[in-house]
C-alpha cells in the first residue's frame, strides 16, 4: 500500500490555508461590536481572507478530534500542524488589530431551527443573545421545529418568529 503525504492529496491551496487561519482564530476571537462594519472592521488597503471549505468525512486535513487529544496532551499548534501537513512551516503572520470573522455577510438574515440534527425534539432551547439578554427559542412538546430569523434591521438586530413578529431586538453582537 502506497501512503500520500497529505499535501499531495490536496490540491488546493485552501486546504492548507485553513487550518492555519482556524488556528490563528483560535488564538484571536475578537467580536464587532454595535456601530461597526465589515468595511469599518477591515483596514485600509488590506484585502480579506477568503476560506471556503466543508466538512463531513472528507479525508483530507485535520481531524477536530485528533487536533484536540494532541492539545490535550501538551502538543504545540506548531507539532499539531505540522503532523497534519507534512512539510509546512509553520510562523507568525502580521494581522491587522482586529479579526473579522464573516460567516454570513451578504446574507439577509440567519435562520435558526429549534431541532436536533436528526429531526428530533432538542433537549433544550436554542439560546439568542442579540447583545442586551438572551432569549430561549423554545418549541412545543410534539410539534414540528420551529423557525426564527435573525436580521439586521433599522441598526439593530431583530429576532423574528414565523410569522414576522419582533421576538426580540438589540445592538449586538449577535450570539446563538
Amino acid at each position: 500500500m502506497t501512503v500520500v503525504p497529505p499535501l499531495t492529496r490536496m490540491p488546493h491551496l485552501r486546504h492548507v490555508l485553513a487550518p492555519v487561519l482556524a488556528a490563528l482564530l483560535v488564538a484571536t476571537v475578537i467580536a464587532v461590536g454595535p456601530g461597526s462594519s465589515p468595511a469599518a472592521a477591515q483596514q485600509a488597503g488590506s484585502p480579506p481572507v477568503v476560506v471556503r471549505g466543508g466538512g463531513w468525512g472528507h479525508s483530507v486535513g485535520m481531524s477536530q478530534y485528533g487536533a484536540f487529544a494532541q492539545a490535550k496532551a501538551g502538543r504545540s499548534h506548531g507539532d499539531i500542524l505540522r503532523h497534519y501537513y507534512q512539510g509546512v512551516n509553520v510562523g507568525g503572520a502580521n494581522v491587522p488589530g482586529e479579526v473579522r470573522v464573516g460567516l454570513l455577510q451578504n446574507q439577509p438574515s440567519i435562520l435558526v431551527r429549534s431541532s436536533s440534527r436528526n429531526g428530533s425534539q432538542p433537549s433544550a432551547p436554542v439560546k439568542v443573545n442579540l447583545g442586551n439578554g438572551q432569549i430561549d427559542v423554545a418549541w412545543c412538546g410534539g410539534c414540528a421545529p420551529i423557525d426564527w430569523a435573525i436580521a439586521f434591521e433599522g441598526g439593530r438586530w431583530v429576532l423574528k418568529d414565523t410569522s414576522g413578529a419582533i421576538r426580540g431586538e438589540g445592538g449586538g453582537p449577535v450570539t446563538v
